[in-house]
């Protein structure tokens, strides 16, 4: 079937980017069914499901957003508006980052994420 490793190697790598292209499409249409994102716990600004981080990840809080991206939500404090006693939408900074993730890193993330996505919707579907 195949002539050298270097052909093995470039199939693996089309199944693995094929791979990640399908769960990014599943992650889109699942996060599609839910129209409005919900406000993410504890966060003032931020919309989306919180994802767990698969093994081995460096990312922090992973969420999913809009059109089913995924971003890393970092949150931070402004420590002079805080000694001034500011309101808290002014103390506190929320930071949405896109990862930007190659197919084999995107894979397990996208499976954390499809599960995460799933286990809301089926939360919503219980409550009704």
């Amino acid at each position: 079937m195949f002539n050298s490793h270097f052909e093995q190697l470039a199939f693996t790598n089309a199944i693995v980017d094929r791979t990640a292209n399908e769960l990014k499409e599943i992650l889109i249409n699942l996060t599609s069914e839910i129209g409005q994102l919900p406000p993410f716990p504890g966060a003032m600004f931020t919309y989306g499901i919180e994802v767990e981080p698969p093994k081995g990840s460096n990312f922090g809080c992973i969420i999913v957003g809009e059109k089913g991206n995924l971003y890393e939500l970092i949150l931070s404090f402004d420590d002079n508006a805080l000694a001034k006693n500011s309101a808290p939408t002014e103390i506190r900074n929320e930071e949405l980052n896109l990862l930007e993730l190659d197919s084999i890193e995107f894979i397990p993330h996208a499976y954390a994420a499809i599960q995460a996505v799933i286990n809301y919707l089926n939360k919503g579907s219980i409550q009704e």
